[in-house]
């Protein structure tokens, strides 16, 4: 097909089975957008900030090795491991946005793996690929491949770090479009997707993506804990309320189970 061919040329392979289990799907092509490249920077590194609340991202550099990651992410609040074994709907009923998550596995239910090679390009950290397909009214909006893994060790044992992500617009295939990034690249650094519980109090803040140059600079900062919320999916307790992006926009977390709100949109079913 002229997608085939396409891809092709892009892989320089025609093996177009990448999970292999015999058949071409959209799983494989999930597969080979994950490894596509990113986008080249633009500008120049990113600013950092800092204060007594604040968590340096340098405890994900992927260039401290694969010993010190892991890809069984059991954190509490994003626990990948554990708590997405289904894929998972967020939907906002007024605006028809709605945004699909899954842990993109295998046919035997073994975690798909993305390799980080970090800048010195040696003993790449092994990361899980969290697909979220955003969709408005029905109507494809973008699929990103984000990567992620947790540390093991170190200061902040437990912390889910954030790889960066390849952003694939609608069209065959259109990858590697704006706020596109992947640590280790020029001015793109490993964030801080989320800390372990004990450091989740009031006015913690840390870099969720450190990658400007890539249109990808986004912090978190713990707004409120120990909330309950509701949301078609059920009532949840314990959850912690982060605000992103100095502010512009929030999620809610949920201990065992992860996001379940993301501004206006909403878990939904089951998950």
């Amino acid at each position: 097909t002229p997608t085939q061919l396409l891809l092709s040329l892009l892989l320089g392979t025609s093996d177009f089975d990448r999970n292999h289990d015999g058949k071409i799907n959209s799983l494989d092509y999930a597969v080979i957008a994950s490894l596509l490249p990113v986008a080249s920077p633009t500008t120049g590194p990113s600013p950092t900030p800092g204060g007594s609340n604040y968590i340096s991202n340098a405890i994900c550099d992927p260039d401290l090795g694969p010993a010190a990651f892991t890809t069984n992410v059991t954190n509490t609040y994003l626990p990948f491991s554990t708590g997405y074994i289904n894929e998972r709907n967020l939907l906002n009923t007024g605006t028809g946005f709605n945004v699909r998550m899954r842990i993109l596995r295998d046919p035997q239910s073994n975690p798909l793996i993305k390799l980080i090679n970090g800048a010195d390009g040696q003993n790449p950290v092994s990361a899980l690929i969290l697909e979220e397909y955003e969709t408005q009214n029905g109507s494809l909006v973008e699929t990103s491949y984000n990567w992620f893994a947790q540390t093991v060790g170190g200061q902040l044992p437990g912390t889910v770090c954030y790889f960066g992500e390849n952003v694939c617009l609608p069209g065959p295939p259109n990858c590697g479009a704006s706020g596109s990034w992947e640590a280790g690249q020029p001015n793109a650094r490993a964030g801080i997707m989320m800390p372990p519980q004990a450091y989740l109090t009031v006015g913690r803040n840390w870099l969720i993506e450190d990658a400007a140059a890539y249109s990808a600079y986004e912090d978190g900062k713990v707004q409120l804990t120990g909330i309950t919320f509701t949301t078609p999916a059920g009532t949840f307790n314990n959850v912690i309320y982060i605000l992103e992006d100095n502010g512009n926009s929030n999620k809610r977390y949920a201990p065992g189970v992860g996001m379940i709100s993301d501004e206006g949109a909403l878990l939904t079913g089951s998950y």
